[in-house]
């Protein structure tokens, strides 16, 4: 039951990491935090399936409790993949104003009387 715990805890301080290393902007740094929530919280999921079932109502709850972080483990994975898409858009717009910059500055340049 301890290591269960643990690997509670493991899964979420992942979900938590995501959020941090998605702020800056660092995509595969997020997702590999949210990969490791999943494993960990998967992980977690199973030793407590498999352990002596106590009280019927204790484990429903537990059962519950799961479902409702495995879904919150996969909104979080939709929103970093959101967040990937968003960087790589930002990156590409930026790309393409610096090239236009550039073509404006060199037709000034051939335009412009010697």
């Amino acid at each position: 039951m301890l290591w269960s715990l643990v690997l509670v805890l493991l899964s979420a301080g992942n979900l938590v990491s995501v959020w941090f290393a998605a702020r800056p902007g660092e995509a595969w740094h997020a997702t590999i935090h949210a990969a490791l929530a999943l494993g960990f919280g998967w992980w977690a999921h199973h030793r407590l399936r498999r352990a002596p079932r106590g009280e019927p109502a204790l484990a429903a709850a537990a059962d519950e409790r799961f479902d409702r972080i495995e879904r919150a483990i996969e909104s979080v994975a939709i929103e970093v993949e959101r967040i990937g898409e968003m960087e790589r858009f930002a990156s590409k717009i930026l790309a393409d104003r610096a090239a236009g910059s550039e073509r404006d500055s060199i037709a000034r340049e051939s335009i412009r009387p010697k």
